[in-house]
C-alpha cells in the first residue's frame, strides 16, 4: 500500500513538473513576442505534444491565466524588497480603470509647493524619478532615483512641466503592446515642458526654449529631465498652456488616424468607439473639425453626457441599447463611411456590418486583443458592399520627425484659435501615476 502510494506521488510531481515545463515556455514565446501563441508553438517550444499541452490545461485561456500568474509571482518576488506608501495593487488598478477615462496629464515639477505629502521624498529632494517597469499582468512602477541623464550630441535636455498617459502607456503595463520595450524600461511617449541643457551641434534650440516632446520610439517621459533627439523637441507658442501641450500626442494619433488611415472627407460619417477616452475625445474633436458627422459610441451615462458636451452630433450609450440598430436609424440604414476601434477582440469583425458601402474600419488599439475572427473571411462575406479594414499606428512615422512637427504646429494652432480644446480629466505628481 505504501509503495502504491509513493508510486501515485511520483506521478503528481511528474505532472506539476511538465505544468510548469508548459507554463514556462508559455512565457518564453510571450517575451519573445508571441504575445498569444498558439498550443503547437506552446508545446514544441516544451518538447511536448499538443495533446499533453491539454491534458494539463483545458483550453488557452487557462493557460495564459497561468502564465499570468507565474508572471505576477517572479515579480512580486523581484520587489520585495521594496516599500512605499499606500496599497500598489490598487494603486494599478486605480490606474488602468483610469486610465482609458479622459486625457491625463502628470505634472511632476509645475511648481515646487504644490506638491505636497504622502508623495515620494524623491520628489520633494529634487532627485530624479524614473518609472522602472517588470513583467506582471499589470505591470508594476516603482519609483526609481537615476543620474540627470547627459544630452548626447544632436540631443537636447528637457526639464519636464507635464507628461501625458495615454492608451500606449496602459498596453505597455499589460505586457501587450505590439513594441514593448525590453524590461525594466522608463514608459512615457509625450511631454511638454523647457530646453535645460543643449547637447553639441543643437542650434534649432536655446536654454529655456518651452517644448513639446514626442518620444513614441524612444520612451522614457515619466521622468523630471530627458535627454532626447533636438529633431523629436517641437518648439512651443510663447503662452502656450504646456498642460494642454502634454496631451498632444492623443490629438496627433487621431489627426493621424482620420486623415492617412481613413482618409476622411467633409461631410462623411463617422462612428467612434469609447468617444469619452483620451483618444476618443481627440477624434470626436476633430472629425467635428472636419466637419464630419459624427457618431459616439459610448458604456454609461455620464460617458454619454461627455460627449454631448464635447459637440458630438449623435450619441449613442451601448449600456442602454443596441449600437447597431441605433446606426442604422440615424444613417437611414446605409451605415457609416468610417468606424475606428481601439478595442479589437471578438467584436471587431461585426463592425464590418455597421458600415456603409466602401466604408473603411480602423483598428488603432487592442484593449481586447487581436481580432478574434478571420478578418479577411469577413469581409469576403460582404464583398458586395466592399468593405476596407486598416490597421493603423503613430509608429508608421517613427522616422519622420518633421512630420510629428506639422502635425503638432497644426495641433497647437487649432488650440489657440479654439477649434479644439483638449479635455484634461485629473493632473497628479508623478508619484502618483
Amino acid at each position: 500500500m505504501g509503495h502504491g502510494g509513493t508510486a501515485i506521488d511520483g506521478r503528481k510531481a511528474r505532472s506539476v513538473k511538465t505544468r510548469e515545463s508548459i507554463v514556462v515556455a508559455a512565457v518564453a514565446l510571450i517575451e519573445a513576442g508571441d504575445l498569444r501563441p498558439t498550443a503547437a508553438a506552446v508545446a514544441e517550444r516544451a518538447g511536448l505534444s499538443v495533446r499533453s499541452v491539454f491534458q494539463h490545461f483545458s483550453d488557452l485561456e487557462d493557460l495564459f491565466v497561468a502564465v499570468s500568474e507565474h508572471r505576477a509571482a517572479a515579480v512580486a518576488e523581484y520587489y520585495r524588497p521594496i516599500a512605499y506608501e499606500g496599497s500598489l495593487t490598487d494603486r494599478l488598478a486605480r490606474f488602468v480603470d483610469r486610465v482609458c477615462t479622459r486625457n491625463e496629464v502628470i505634472a511632476p515639477v509645475r511648481r515646487a509647493g504644490e506638491l505636497q505629502e504622502p508623495f515620494s521624498a524623491t520628489i520633494q529632494r529634487g532627485l530624479k524619478l524614473a518609472r522602472k517597469l517588470a513583467h506582471a499582468e499589470v505591470h508594476t512602477a516603482v519609483p526609481d532615483e537615476i543620474a540627470t541623464p547627459e544630452p548626447g550630441s544632436g540631443q537636447v535636455l528637457v526639464k519636464a512641466h507635464s507628461i501625458g498617459i495615454g492608451l500606449a502607456d496602459q498596453l505597455v503595463r499589460d505586457g501587450r503592446y505590439p513594441w514593448m520595450p525590453d524590461l525594466p524600461a522608463i514608459p512615457g511617449i509625450e511631454m511638454s515642458g523647457t530646453v535645460a541643457t543643449l547637447g553639441e551641434g543643437v542650434t534649432r534650440h536655446t536654454v529655456g526654449d518651452p517644448v513639446v516632446v514626442s518620444a513614441v520610439p524612444e520612451r522614457g517621459c515619466y521622468a523630471e529631465f530627458l535627454a532626447i533627439d533636438a529633431d523629436w523637441a517641437f518648439p512651443s507658442p510663447a503662452g502656450f498652456d504646456l498642460a494642454a501641450a502634454g496631451c498632444l500626442m492623443n490629438y496627433r494619433v487621431a489627426y493621424r488616424i482620420l486623415h492617412s488611415g481613413a482618409r476622411v472627407r467633409s461631410g462623411e460619417t463617422i462612428a467612434i468607439v469609447g468617444a469619452a477616452g483620451g483618444l476618443g475625445s481627440a477624434l470626436l474633436d476633430l472629425a467635428n473639425a472636419a466637419e464630419l458627422e459624427s457618431i459616439a459610441l459610448v458604456r454609461s451615462p455620464e460617458k454619454a453626457a461627455f460627449a454631448r458636451d464635447r459637440g458630438a452630433r449623435h450619441v449613442v450609450d451601448a449600456s442602454v441599447g443596441d449600437s447597431k440598430d441605433a446606426i442604422n436609424e440615424i444613417t437611414g440604414g446605409r451605415g457609416v463611411d468610417h468606424l475606428v476601434d481601439p478595442v479589437g477582440g471578438t467584436g471587431f469583425v461585426g463592425h464590418l456590418d455597421l458600415l456603409a458601402i466602401h466604408g473603411t474600419l480602423v483598428l488603432y488599439g487592442m484593449i481586447e486583443g487581436l481580432p478574434r475572427d478571420d478578418v479577411f473571411a469577413a469581409q469576403t462575406q460582404r464583398w458586395a458592399r466592399c468593405p476596407a479594414v486598416r490597421v493603423f499606428s503613430i509608429h508608421s512615422f517613427d522616422h519622420e520627425p518633421a512630420a510629428a512637427g506639422q502635425d503638432l504646429a497644426r495641433l497647437m494652432g487649432m488650440v489657440a484659435d479654439g477649434t479644439i480644446a483638449p479635455a484634461i480629466y485629473a493632473e497628479m505628481p508623478l508619484e502618483a501615476a
